[in-house]
C-alpha cells in the first residue's frame, strides 16, 4: 500500500509540471498557446479557457534593458489569479514568477517569452497584460519637465505610465501625484528608477523628496495604488535644492501669481536668502475662486525648513542660498488662483 501511494504522488507531480508549473520552474511548456508580440505600453487581454492552460507572449529586448511587467485579472472568477514568468532567449527563467507587476533586467539580446498561467493551475478567467520599458533605448515614455505639472490618464486598472527626464547627480526633487478627491478617481503613486535601473526612491509613493545619485536619464513609473481605478491624474516634479530648483523667481514684496489649475498640482517658487534672514510668507486668495492652500519651504540642501497654510508666517532662514517654496491645495481636489507674497526682513532690523 505504501508503494502505491508513493507511485501516485510521483504521477500527480509529473502531470502538474506539464502545464503552469513548467513555467514556474523556468521553461516554456511545449503546449503553451502563442499570443503574439507585446509592444511598449500596450495593454492586451486574453482568456484562459481550460485548466492548466498556458499563454506565451513575446518581447524583443536588449542587454541591460529594464522592463516592468504586469498582469491583472479582469473579472473575479472564483479566485482566478494570473501569474507570469519571464523566460530568456536561452530558455532560462529570469526571476521568480509574479502575480502582479514587477521590474526585470534583461541580460541579453533576443526574444523573451512571458508565460501566463493561473496560480492554482485549475481556474479559468480573463486577464490583462502590459509591458513598459524603463530603459531609454526601448522606452515609450513621455518627457516630463521640472516645474511643469503633467497630466495623464489611466485607461485601465493595470495601466502603468512612464515619464522620463534628465537628472543631475546631487539634485533634490520633490515629486507628487494627485487626482480628484472622489471614491472612483485613481490614487496615483510613483516609483523612480535611476539610469542604472535601480529604484532611486521608496516604491509606490504618493509624494516625497529624492536626492539623485547619478547623472543621466531617470524613469518615473506611475500607477494606481490599487491597480483598479481609471481616470485622470497629475504628476508634479519640482527641484528643491540649490542648483536644481526650477521654480519661478520670487522677489521681495512683489506678489507672484499661483495657478493651481488642476487637482493635485504643485507649484514651486524660489528666492535667495541669507542665514539669519526672516522670510515672511503669505497667500492671498482670489475671492472669485477661493482655495485653501498649504506650502512647504526647503533650504538650499533640499531639506524641509517649515510648512504652513494661507495665514502669514515668519520663517528664520538657517542657511544662505536658494530656498524653494512648494505650494499646493490643502486637500487633493483643491484648485484655484491667488498670489504668493514674500517679504524678507533682516533679524537685526526686526530687533530694532
Amino acid at each position: 500500500m505504501l508503494d502505491r501511494v508513493r507511485h501516485t504522488i510521483v504521477v500527480v507531480a509529473t502531470v502538474a509540471l506539464a502545464a503552469g508549473s513548467a513555467a514556474a520552474v523556468g521553461f516554456v511548456p511545449p503546449d503553451a498557446i502563442p499570443k503574439g508580440p507585446l509592444a511598449c505600453g500596450e495593454i492586451r487581454e486574453a482568456d484562459v479557457r481550460f485548466e492548466e492552460e498556458v499563454h506565451a507572449w513575446t518581447i524583443q529586448g536588449g542587454r541591460g534593458e529594464w522592463v516592468n511587467i504586469a498582469t491583472q485579472p479582469i473579472d473575479d472568477n472564483d479566485g482566478f489569479a494570473p501569474m507570469w514568468a519571464l523566460i530568456g532567449p536561452g530558455g532560462s527563467s529570469i526571476g521568480l514568477p509574479r502575480d502582479r507587476d514587477s521590474v526585470r533586467m534583461l541580460p541579453e539580446f533576443g526574444t523573451y517569452t512571458i508565460v501566463v498561467f493561473d496560480s492554482m493551475e485549475s481556474l479559468t478567467g480573463r486577464y490583462a497584460i502590459q509591458v513598459q520599458w524603463l530603459s531609454e533605448s526601448g522606452s515609450c515614455a513621455r518627457e516630463i519637465q521640472c516645474g511643469t505639472p503633467t497630466r495623464g490618464r489611466f485607461d485601465a486598472g493595470i495601466d502603468h505610465d512612464v515619464y522620463s527626464f534628465l537628472g543631475k547627480k546631487g539634485g533634490v526633487l520633490h515629486i507628487a501625484g494627485g487626482a480628484e478627491l472622489d471614491s472612483d478617481a485613481p490614487d496615483p503613486v510613483w516609483t523612480l528608477l535611476g539610469p542604472d535601473g535601480a529604484v532611486a526612491s521608496g516604491s509606490r509613493m504618493r509624494t516625497g523628496a529624492v536626492r539623485l545619485q547619478h547623472d543621466g536619464r531617470y524613469a518615473l513609473l506611475v500607477e494606481d495604488r490599487a491597480l483598479e481605478r481609471t481616470g485622470d491624474y497629475v504628476v508634479s516634479l519640482n527641484g528643491i535644492a540649490d542648483g536644481s530648483s526650477c521654480g519661478l523667481q520670487l522677489e521681495d514684496t512683489r506678489p507672484a501669481k499661483v495657478d493651481l489649475a488642476w487637482p493635485g498640482e504643485r507649484q514651486s517658487f524660489q528666492f535667495t536668502g541669507r542665514e539669519g534672514d526672516v522670510a515672511r510668507l503669505a497667500f492671498r486668495r482670489d475671492a472669485r475662486d477661493p482655495v485653501d492652500v498649504r506650502w512647504e519651504l526647503y533650504d538650499p540642501r533640499g531639506l524641509p525648513v517649515a510648512d504652513g497654510s494661507a495665514a502669514p508666517s515668519d520663517v528664520t532662514l538657517e542657511r544662505t542660498g536658494t530656498h524653494t517654496l512648494v505650494v499646493f491645495g490643502e486637500v487633493s481636489d483643491c484648485e484655484g488662483r491667488g498670489h504668493v507674497e514674500l517679504e524678507r526682513l533682516l533679524l537685526d532690523e526686526c530687533r530694532g
